[in-house]
């Protein structure tokens, strides 16, 4: 079934050059969606969709993303990055890179978005397991922003619901990214491991046994953003395999 939009305008989607933002971009476009297409750097694309460079963390990125943007329907804020490193040897420049990128940047990012959300509008913030799991303590900094990111959504649902906005996260398990074959790279050359152990390891802790494809969240993006979820706000959606149930 096709989602319908809770709201008439365009949805900005960030982190959209690849992975899970490059596959909401694509599903939405499908969908008749205007979309804005917000990354560190624009790739061609013979599709509607208007693309932007736009470095998030500045307050000039942000503006950019925004610029000639009258209205929202919604906003799917996917751009993130990892660093994967021993917690005994991880840098506050390091730490710093993470919280900036994938926390700080969230916040001002709704802050930029609020006098464009109309009523029927909704967000989607791309959190991750990460948030719920310490499995992977190279990821410290990591789970610790996108744990922030939950606590962004909650504090934002309560904070919109009078305007009749909605916001809610989705926590991606394994997804089948460039972001995830670079985590299996790092981790195994971290513990002295080889690839395909690690990968198999990993793939044993999800009960449907396999990784996801980006599209596979795309959806449950889309449906949050649709009048079909118009009563769910400050939630954390698992879309990881039965890896989460919680």
């Amino acid at each position: 079934m096709t989602e319908r939009l809770a709201a008439d305008g365009s949805v900005l989607v960030t982190g959209a050059a690849s992975g899970i933002g490059a596959a909401v971009t694509e599903l939405l476009v499908e969908r008749g969606v205007e979309v804005i297409a917000a990354d560190l750097t624009t790739v061609e694309s013979s599709g509607p969709e208007r693309r932007v460079a736009a470095d998030l963390t500045t307050p000039a990125g942000r503006q950019a993303a925004f610029a000639g943007v009258e209205r929202l329907a919604g906003v799917v804020h996917c751009a993130g990055v990892i660093r994967l490193v021993d917690p005994a040897e991880l840098s506050e420049e390091q730490w710093d890179l993470v919280l900036d990128t994938n926390l700080k940047a969230t916040f001002f990012l709704l802050q930029a978005a609020l006098p464009l959300l109309v009523e029927g509008s909704a967000a989607v913030l791309m959190s991750s397991v990460a948030a719920k799991l310490s499995s992977t303590p190279e990821a410290a900094a990591y789970g610790a922003s996108k744990a922030g990111m939950l606590a962004l959504t909650r504090a934002f649902a309560h904070y919109l619901a009078p305007r009749g906005v909605r916001i809610n996260a989705i926590c991606p398990g394994i997804i089948d990214t460039p972001m995830q074959s670079r985590l299996l790279e790092d981790v195994a050359a971290n513990r002295g491991i080889a690839l395909a152990q690690l990968e198999e390891e990993r793939h044993a802790t999800v009960p449907l046994g396999r990784a996801a494809a980006p599209r596979e969240v795309a959806e449950v993006a889309a449906f949050l953003l649709s009048e079909r979820a118009s009563y769910m706000t400050g939630q954390a959606v698992n879309v990881s395999g039965g890896m989460i149930t919680y």
